[in-house]
């Protein structure tokens, strides 16, 4: 019987051999593309595959980057971060930042291959899963404590749609928060109110900061993750958004980022 361990082991080994082909033919094109061609069709779902045929995108989305470095497999690294859905974090360094993606792998015919990237480039396209839901009127849990990965300390709990606590920057800015539904798994998040506020917390300005004006949004997908995109305060009297950062895009290094529910 397999375990939960062997399950990791074996993602975290496919994806380790995709990323050394993968970039390996990614650092040699163009010469390299046929290549390149036969590790997307070797490690992708068929879905996956036709997806990114037809997906607008000025980067690489495996990589997060419009270029390529071989010595970035030397900082790769590999974790799985939601065992339900095999949810996988790749992480790495390209000298300047760490670059993070989120990929969704599947068992197919005993051998795992990749089935999504989770970002929102590829969410407008609509994965497999999201076809089969269209016209539907499903809604997925929305309740509960999110994080990057459960062994994070940042977490972006709500209660009930106007009971958040929403961890704008670890130690320095939580605010309490509210959601408001516009589609089935879509909500806008609102400022409530700051809760809890170190020194760069107390120096910005609340009063002026919009309660009206949607902070970020949120959208529950069908594996049950959180796409959580951060848009910033709206600041009333400069009539700009200011703090266009959050704890969660500077982390994953990618807005929207990806949550998940952990008890």
């Amino acid at each position: 019987m397999s375990t939960i361990n062997d399950v990791e082991d074996k993602g975290v080994d496919v994806l380790k051999v995709f990323y050394q082909e993968y970039i390996s033919a990614c650092c040699n094109l163009p010469e390299s593309y046929d290549v390149l061609d036969r590790v997307k069709k070797k490690y992708l779902s068929d879905n996956l595959y036709k997806r990114l045929e037809v997906a607008d995108l000025d980067y690489d989305p495996f990589l997060n980057s419009q270029d390529c470095n071989e010595n970035w497999l030397k900082t790769l690294d590999i974790k799985l971060v939601y065992n339900e859905n095999n949810i996988y974090k790749i992480c790495y360094n390209n000298g300047d930042n760490e670059i993070c993606i989120i990929l969704s792998l599947i068992n197919n015919d005993g051998n795992f291959i990749i089935n999504d990237i989770k970002n929102a480039d590829l969410l407008t396209i609509g994965s497999e899963s999201e076809e089969e839901n269209k016209g539907t009127d499903s809604s997925y849990n929305i309740k509960g404590n999110w994080f990057i990965t459960c062994n994070e300390s940042a977490v972006f709990k709500i209660e009930k749609e106007n009971d958040i606590l929403l961890p704008v920057m670890s130690n320095q800015i939580y605010i309490k928060a509210r959601i408001e539904k516009v589609k089935d798994n879509f909500y806008h998040v609102y400022l409530i109110e700051p809760d809890d506020l170190g020194a760069g917390g107390l120096r910005l300005d609340w009063d002026n900061f919009s309660t009206e004006k949607p902070i970020a949004d949120i959208e529950i997908l069908s594996n049950g993750t959180m796409s959580f995109k951060w848009i910033g305060f709206y600041h009333i009297s400069d009539k700009k958004i200011v703090f266009p950062e959050c704890e969660f895009n500077l982390e994953t290094g990618g807005n929207p980022s990806i949550l998940i529910n952990c008890p």
